[in-house]
C-alpha cells in the first residue's frame, strides 16, 4: 500500500502531465526516443539531456508545465526505453539552479 507521501507525489505528477501541452508531450517523448537511439545501453542521462534535444530539434515547442518532464520519463521507463536509478546529480541547466536531478539509464 502506498504511503500518503507517495500518493501525493503520484497525484502531483498526474496533474503536471495532464496540464502540459499535448504537442510538447509528444515532442518530448520523441526526444527521449532519440536520446535512446543515439546512446548505448547503460548510458546515464537526466532530463537536461532530453531538454538539449528539445532545444535542438523542437525549439518552438514549449509547455508552461515544466514539471511534466518527470511523468514523461516515467512513461518512457514503462515503455522499456530507460531505467530509473537511485542516483541524482546536479542539473547543468542554469534555470534549474543546480538542483538535483534523477539519473536514468538507456535500457
Amino acid at each position: 500500500m502506498a504511503s500518503e507521501g507517495e500518493r501525493n507525489r503520484d497525484e502531483a505528477m498526474r496533474r503536471a502531465d495532464e496540464h502540459a501541452r499535448l504537442e510538447w508531450k509528444i515532442a518530448y517523448d520523441i526526444c527521449i526516443e532519440m536520446v535512446c537511439e543515439d546512446h548505448r545501453s547503460g548510458f546515464p542521462l537526466t532530463t537536461d539531456l532530453v531538454d538539449e534535444y528539445m532545444s535542438e530539434h523542437c525549439p518552438d515547442i514549449q509547455t508552461h508545465e515544466g514539471r511534466a518532464r518527470g511523468p514523461r520519463m516515467t512513461a518512457a521507463a514503462k515503455k522499456g526505453l530507460i531505467v530509473k536509478t537511485d542516483r541524482f546529480i546536479k542539473s547543468t541547466n542554469p534555470d534549474c539552479n543546480a538542483r538535483d536531478k534523477r539519473v536514468w539509464t538507456v535500457a
